[in-house]
């Protein structure tokens, strides 16, 4: 399978999987097998999705790593926020019920790790959907995914639980889809101000987290209801809210470092890479390996836990499996596995141009970009990448957490 940007599909690409609308994830616009056409794909971009996954020869085994489940538990899970938010949004006095979403976010835990490679092909996967439910449905799967690859580092920073119930990471979930349920209760200007520059210095547009924490507290287990109040912290101490570590009302949280809950410090990169991704709401995406290189750049260092900034890098391939990339010789790839050691030299299939009909295609050459150093990624989602390639500052991080 190919993962191909909708500006780069070509009619008469079969599909390998089905297109949902992304407004509607229940709803499938094409199903798997058909057969791509210049109306269709011009009426899926103005519909807001991004890629397509096309059927591609010396590519089938990517297939196996795909799991109709996940994808649908996935998908429930995102449709339980969405009308969680439209309760709340319609009045903030409404006690909603949050329990449905734990059951969801358990539910789609169980699917996720019965079969955890599947979530490559779900990063992305609720498109362009309601900006706020996108952005939560993105921040909760992103967090759930480093939760799991930071187990040991779960279990060093929750002392005083057993391992099973330090790596339970259930109310992580919830704390991260319902992270910025404040934001439905402050005005409009502050919010697209934030998404579009980043900046955190309006006062109403800083009262959403404390809204938020309102609205869920005593509804959802305290490490969430934190998760909501705490994810603006900085690991240097410079976020917000400004509270005393001792504060009774707000819960185990304090302002620096590890005084802070390891469960906002974990949706606070998740966060983070989904603002310098996505920005505001008529903003052109961002190359993902742009927004990873942006997260070390010094206007962020000090924000993260540098321990849950190598598990995101773990978790977010700057390249993913089945993208389309082309490489500094000319030649179009497409990535076949990476490692979060060398993020950004995948091992790549070399294929022919998308032009070119599927079954006239012959299967390249594969090239591991960590021996080769000549090579590199040059192009990716239609962007010009090869200033954004970077090399991680601990690549061992992950693994020992």
């Amino acid at each position: 399978m190919l993962r191909v940007p909708i500006e780069l599909a070509k009619p008469k690409m079969p599909l390998a999987l089905p297109v949902h609308h992304p407004d509607n994830p229940a709803r499938v616009l094409l199903h798997a097998g058909t057969e791509l056409t210049g109306r269709a794909i011009e009426r899926l971009s103005g519909q807001g999705v991004r890629e397509v996954w096309i059927t591609w020869p010396g590519l089938e085994f990517l297939r196996d790593h795909a799991n109709p489940q996940l994808d649908q538990s996935h998908r429930q899970m995102t449709r339980t926020i969405s009308r969680v938010f439209d309760r709340v949004a319609d009045d903030a006095a409404v006690e909603a019920d949050y329990s449905t979403l734990k059951q969801s976010i358990g539910a789609f835990m169980e699917k996720l790790m019965e079969s955890p490679r599947a979530s490559e092909f779900l990063s992305e996967i609720l498109g362009a959907g309601a900006p706020l439910v996108r952005r939560s449905g993105a921040v909760c799967l992103m967090s759930l995914l480093m939760g799991l690859k930071l187990g040991g580092y779960l279990v060093r920073q929750r002392p005083r639980l057993s391992p099973r119930d330090a790596t339970n990471i259930v109310n992580l979930g919830v704390g991260a889809m319902l992270h910025d349920i404040g934001m439905l209760h402050v005005p409009a200007s502050a919010a697209r101000a934030y998404y579009a520059h980043g900046d955190e210095s309006d006062p109403a547009f800083r009262e959403h987290v404390e809204i938020g924490h309102r609205l869920v507290s005593g509804r959802v287990d305290p490490t969430a209801s934190a998760t909501v109040l705490h994810h603006h912290q900085r690991y240097d101490g410079n976020g917000f809210p400004e509270i005393d570590e001792d504060d009774a009302i707000y819960g185990p949280c304090g302002r620096r470092g590890e005084t802070i809950h390891v469960f906002p410090r974990i949706v606070a990169a998740a966060d983070l890479y989904d603002r310098l991704r996505f920005g505001a709401e008529d903003a052109p995406v961002r190359p993902r390996v742009d927004a990873l290189r942006a997260m070390h750049d010094a206007e962020h260092a000090g924000r993260l836990d540098p321990v849950v900034l190598e598990g995101l890098l773990a978790v977010t391939p700057p390249y993913p499996v089945g993208s389309v990339v082309t490489l500094t010789t000319g030649d179009n790839a497409v990535v076949t596995r990476w490692t979060h050691r060398d993020p950004c030299r995948p091992e790549v299939r070399v294929i022919g141009g998308l032009d070119t009909p599927p079954e006239d295609q012959t299967v390249g050459v594969t090239l591991d970009l960590s021996k080769r150093r000549d090579v590199a990624v040059a192009r990716a989602e239609g962007f010009d990448v090869a200033n954004a390639n970077f090399t991680t500052s601990n690549p061992v991080a992950a693994d020992a957490a």
